[in-house]
């Protein structure tokens, strides 16, 4: 299997609990954070932080926001870009709003991830995305183009160890 592929199956595993803010970056593990676990539930960007930690794929020590995710996709030369709703991006695609101001301009940051490399519906703009989101938490049901309304995607692109 596939690094985005194994990616995609651990984030599912997290379905079920409810959106928990800081989950998953609060130093709790990945076991912690499963359904059953002692600290059931993830954030966006815990969602991503403990998979990759659970996966051994970056420094447990290194703790990820969406601020930290939308800094490692510029850092892939030619692999950054600017978000465009009506584009379609290949499967394993991290999208994000990095701006984490939220609380003081009402622009929420937020972090998914393209897992179809084709349209959610034939005939309309959107893929199916992976993320963790308030009130619901980890859901693949979601379509980008549909998240973004909320989430103002401002980049596209690949972390460095998930690069297909």
């Amino acid at each position: 299997m596939a690094v985005i592929d194994d990616f995609i199956y651990y984030c599912q595993q997290l379905k079920g609990p409810r959106y928990r803010y800081e989950g998953g970056r609060d130093g709790s593990t990945y076991e912690q954070c499963l359904p059953g676990g002692d600290y059931p539930g993830v954030d966006c960007s815990g969602m991503f932080n403990v998979v990759v930690n659970y996966m051994e794929l970056k420094d447990p020590g290194e703790v990820w926001g969406t601020v930290k995710i939308g800094a490692l996709l510029e850092q892939v030369p030619g692999m950054a870009w600017t978000y465009y709703p009506e584009l379609f991006y290949p499967k394993g695609t991290v999208i994000v709003n990095n701006n984490a101001t939220g609380w003081v301009t009402g622009d929420d940051s937020h972090v998914a991830m393209i897992i179809s490399d084709g349209p959610a519906y034939q005939g309309y703009p959107g893929q199916w995305l992976l993320h963790s989101w308030n009130p619901k938490g980890v859901d693949d049901w979601g379509i980008d183009v549909i998240s973004h309304e909320f989430a103002q995607y401002e980049w596209a692109g690949f972390l460095p160890m998930l690069k297909p």
